[in-house]
């Protein structure tokens, strides 16, 4: 890659066929004091998302547990994450029917799943039946979304 009509940085494979490169920087600036500290010294904030929203007991017990991680984490006072505080809402409970099925298959719940990388089988789908009288349920991998309504068959 060039800047200002310099090679400053190369990408080498590592040995020859090899699809694994090792980058190689030829100019370089002195990182500010600033961003060492963010680089090498993340506030809570940041490891709390990069540990996937732990709670502040496991991100203060965590330099105990782990190498190279300062050994105390400055947890803020009230802090209050947008996404934890989504995650601990109660969600509405559906509402009460008096209906009750007598029979098995007299109502069945039905759900179609997309997923986002293919199985090894080719399967992308997957519909899932709950039959409300027995509580059995039975799931069906599917190739092509089309395929649900013969599955449903």
């Amino acid at each position: 890659m060039l800047r200002d009509g310099q090679e400053f940085l190369t990408f080498l494979p590592r040995w020859d066929g090899v699809t694994i490169f090792i980058i190689c920087t030829y100019l370089g600036a002195k990182p500010s004091i600033r961003a060492a500290e963010q680089i090498f010294h993340p506030d809570f904030e940041t490891y709390h998302r990069r540990f996937a929203y732990p709670s502040n007991d496991v991100l203060h017990k965590i330099g105990k547990y782990t190498n190279g991680l300062p050994s105390q984490i400055q947890i803020p006072e009230n802090h209050i994450c947008p996404g934890c505080e989504q995650g601990k809402k109660m969600n509405k409970t559906f509402p009460s029917t008096k209906t009750h099925v007598s029979k098995p298959f007299e109502l069945v719940h039905s759900d179609l799943k997309s997923f986002p990388v293919e199985s090894y089988h080719k399967y992308k789908y997957a519909i899932v039946f709950l039959d409300d009288f027995s509580s059995n349920a039975w799931t069906i991998n599917l190739r092509t979304k089309a395929a649900a309504l013969p599955a449903t068959k």
